[in-house]
């Protein structure tokens, strides 16, 4: 594959491998080319996207540009060239609930201890008040969302 970067507004990334796939595109480890600063960014391609969907997809954006909140995933930047829309975010390394729930599952332990559970619980509800605090509601939570 031949090396791909992206330039935002103050740096530019490197794509480094696919890490996961979404209806309407791709999702990419990233890095800032010198630094070990690394970055989950989305790929939609344009064709995707026909115009009452561009309309919600441009109003998801500007509310992700405004959360901040340790719980959920930070918006970094996001750029729109004449085939795509690419959305950076912030890198959550260890995959998510799903995928830990599954080595659990494959190692023989039925499920996560009450300490495990109440600590990501308190995770959660803490996402989910700060969201619902600012009238946004979360309308595709499963478990492969949670990271």
């Amino acid at each position: 594959m031949k090396i791909k970067t992206i330039k935002l507004k103050n740096k530019e990334i490197i794509l480094l491998n696919k890490i996961a796939d979404c209806t309407f595109g791709e999702v990419y480890l990233c890095s800032n080319e010198g630094r070990n600063e690394f970055y989950a960014t989305k790929i939609i391609g344009r064709n995707y996207i026909d115009h009452q969907f561009n309309e919600c997809f441009q109003n998801e954006m500007e509310i992700i540009k405004t959360l901040k909140n340790p719980n959920i995933c930070r918006y970094i930047d996001d750029i729109e060239t004449p085939n795509h829309y690419y959305l950076v975010m912030e890198y959550i390394n260890g995959g998510s609930l799903s995928d830990c729930l599954s080595i659990y599952q494959s190692n023989n332990i039925a499920s996560f201890s009450e300490e495990i559970v109440q600590h990501i619980m308190k995770q959660i509800i803490s996402a989910f008040i700060y969201i619902h605090s600012n009238k946004i509601i979360h309308r595709n939570i499963n478990l492969d969302n949670i990271m």
